[in-house]
Parts: C-alpha cells; sequence; structure tokens
C-alpha cells in the first residue's frame, strides 16, 4: 500500500470516530433534556368552611382533606412548586384563618419548595385591604394586576379574577398587561409553554357558582390565540372539571379543602366534562403536572371516598 493510500485510510477512520463522539455526545444531550422534567403541583380552595356555608351544603372534614392534600404534595420529593389558584384560607384578613397555611409555608421552606399563589374571593372578605396585605406577607410575589412565573422554559401567568376589587384603571391595565405578556411569552424563542391561572373559571357546570364572563369574554380569546399557551387553570367551583374549547384545555381545580359542590351532568351539563368519573360531587383534590420536553402530563390525585390515601383517578397529556 502506498503512502498516499495509507493517509486517505487514516483521514477516514479519524472521521469516522469523529462522527461517532458527535452523535454519541448529541444523544447524551437529548436524554439529558427529555429526562429533566418540571413537575409541579398545582391546588386551589384550600380554605375552611366558613359556617354559613355548612348550613347550606354538607362538611365532609374539609380541614383533614387540606392537610391530607398537602401533606402527600409535600412528602413528594419530586414536586418542584406548588401554585394555589385562590380561596387560600375562608378569609385572610383574619391571622388565624392562615394557621393550616402558615405551618405548610414552613415545611415548604425547610424543603427549599416555592409555592406561588392568586388571591380568591375569600382572600378578600371582610376587609380588602387587610386581606391582600396578609397574603402578600406569606406570598411576595403577589400582584394585584398579574404577575408571571418563570421556571426554564415554561411560564405561569396569574391574573386576578377578584375584578370588582379592581378599580377601572386597574382592570385595563391588567388586561393590557396580560396581553402584552402572552405577546411578549409568545416572541421568546427561550418559552416552549405557557400556563394561565386565576380563581374564577370561565367554564364551569357547577350549581352553585357559574363561569365568569369577564374571565370568559376579555382573558380567554387572548390564550386562544396563542399557540404556546397550553392550559387555562381555574377553582372557585369546588370541584374538578376538564374542558377542551378550540383544541385547548381548561381544568378546573377547586377540590383543595372547600366544600364540595354540586355538579350538573349528563344532558343539563353547560359544557362538556371530559373528566370520566360523572358523580354530582368530586371528591378532594390536587393536580400533578409534570412537564417535559415533549408533553405535559396532567394527574389528578383525589382523596378517597373514605379517607384512606391519595391516589391518582385521571390523566390527560399535552403534547408541547
Amino acid at each position: 500500500m502506498n503512502d498516499r493510500n495509507m493517509k486517505q485510510r487514516i483521514l477516514r477512520f479519524i472521521s469516522v470516530c469523529a462522527f461517532g463522539i458527535l452523535v454519541l455526545q448529541g444523544a447524551a444531550a437529548q436524554t439529558t433534556a427529555d429526562t429533566t422534567n418540571d413537575i409541579v403541583a398545582l391546588i386551589s380552595d384550600t380554605q375552611s368552611p366558613m359556617w354559613i356555608e355548612s348550613i347550606a351544603m354538607k362538611r365532609n372534614q374539609n380541614e383533614r382533606a387540606t392537610r391530607m392534600l398537602f401533606d402527600h404534595i409535600l412528602k413528594d420529593s419530586t414536586i418542584h412548586a406548588v401554585f394555589n389558584f385562590g380561596d387560600v384560607t375562608a378569609h385572610s384578613a383574619s391571622e388565624k384563618s392562615w394557621k393550616t397555611i402558615d405551618s405548610v409555608l414552613v415545611r415548604a421552606k425547610q424543603r427549599h419548595l416555592p409555592m406561588y399563589a392568586t388571591m380568591g374571593n375569600h382572600d378578600y372578605m371582610f376587609s380588602a385591604e387587610d386581606g391582600e396585605q396578609n397574603f402578600k406577607k406569606r406570598f411576595p410575589m403577589f400582584r394585584r394586576t398579574g404577575f408571571v412565573i418563570r421556571r426554564g422554559s415554561n411560564a405561569f401567568v396569574l391574573f386576578n379574577s377578584n375584578f370588582s376589587k379592581l378599580t377601572k384603571a386597574e382592570r385595563q391595565t391588567q388586561l393590557a398587561w396580560y396581553r402584552a405578556e402572552l405577546d411578549s411569552l409568545e416572541r421568546d424563542s427561550s418559552v416552549t409553554a405557557v400556563f394561565v391561572g386565576c380563581h374564577h373559571p370561565p367554564f364551569t357546570n357547577n350549581t352553585v357558582v357559574g363561569g365568569t364572563a369577564d374571565v370568559r369574554n376579555l382573558y380567554v380569546p387572548p390564550f386562544l390565540q396563542h399557540k404556546k399557551c397550553k392550559l387555562f387553570l381555574s377553582g372557585h367551583a369546588h370541584a374538578f372539571e376538564h374542558f377542551q374549547k378550540s383544541g385547548k384545555d381548561f381544568v378546573v381545580l377547586g377540590g383543595g379543602g372547600g366544600i364540595q359542590h354540586t355538579l350538573l351532568l349528563g344532558d343539563k351539563q353547560r359544557e362538556k366534562d371530559l373528566f370520566p368519573l360523572q358523580t354530582q360531587k368530586r371528591m378532594f383534590h390536587y393536580l400533578r403536572c409534570e412537564i417535559s420536553r415533549s408533553n405535559i402530563t396532567i394527574s389528578v390525585m383525589m382523596i378517597r371516598n373514605d379517607f384512606s390515601g391519595i391516589e391518582p383517578v385521571y390523566e390527560f397529556t399535552i403534547p408541547r
């Protein structure tokens, strides 16, 4: 073999080896990206029932349910953050109402688990000023006209649906901010998924509270128009419900411990509920949201009827 052929073979061998190394490096990077998931817990309506609610509707170990749900979340070492969508307490103006949540916040801090929240109607009761002040002490990231939490390539946009507690100027400011924020996140190449949340649901089959027109008419259309917006989250209606509109998912997750509400079923439904367990009342729950490189998987973690434990009862996946 002459020197020229030998050199060509050596160069081909080096090229093949270099290509193989690049392929392996690429595979390793792909694997790392696929297996590094962000897992968050989503919960709402963790308030104790007020005495007037207990007169009209039946209690069901509500405070115990809230403690069970938070215990389950805090013991799950794979959960990286918690989002609460309002009615965190029965009336947040009262320091006494914060006893359970304060203990949860202490434990979460010990675990280095961030907790975020937006306000519900109960959080404004009796004294809106005191309620908001107490709320901000526990959740300093809260802004009355909306705020964004960025977690890697995911963004959580939370706005205040207690419109009667906002001035006309604040309502206009919030809506303009919301639209601009969704536009900005849509253009941001580092963002791949956007979650939108508030307290009051745009859609529900609840017999106690209905869907909120301003949420439905003002905030849902921009959510539907932006491709990166994947899931619309709300509470207020004390049950789990799952709807789809224009190919996008809407979830009501009001089962954090507030008194259980009844739902319309079958032909009486205002909206088609995709949740397979079609019961008038639904047990207390939180959502485990696992966000991977390719999918968003929502698992409904529900307390068993006999309070013997918590188990996943329903799961759905949203492609990234």
